[in-house]
């Protein structure tokens, strides 16, 4: 149960689409992303050797797989292959501070007129 009124939420829930939609001055919109970003985790079979380093939070071995997707619903970039030991964060920062995996980027926002 809401502890607010009607009137609160929806003039709270206009302000979070008009920013989605870019209508709203203070904020870029949707122009400016380059989609939706996750990590998943794929089960592997893997040689004994390497399990470990494969291990992920629920004790199996997986596969930590980042996917970028955009509006469109469609893949503009993966990496896979990292260790289910992996932290999300480190695949992530490898992905955007690596030139040679040419992960997207949003374009510059306009220049204030």
């Amino acid at each position: 149960m809401f502890q607010r009124s009607g009137e609160t939420i929806s003039r709270a829930f206009h302000d979070v689409l008009e920013s989605i939609c870019g209508r709203s001055k203070g904020f870029m919109g949707i122009a400016h992303c380059i989609g939706c970003i996750d990590d998943t985790y794929i089960d592997v079979c893997i040689s004994m050797a390497d399990q470990m380093r494969y291990r992920g939070r629920k004790g199996v071995p997986t596969f930590n797989v980042m996917v970028v997707c955009d509006f469109d619903m469609c893949f503009a970039f993966i990496s896979v292959g990292w260790e289910g030991s992996m932290h999300d964060t480190r695949v992530f920062l490898h992905a955007i501070e690596t030139p040679s995996m040419n992960f997207p980027k949003p374009p510059p926002p306009p220049p204030n007129v």
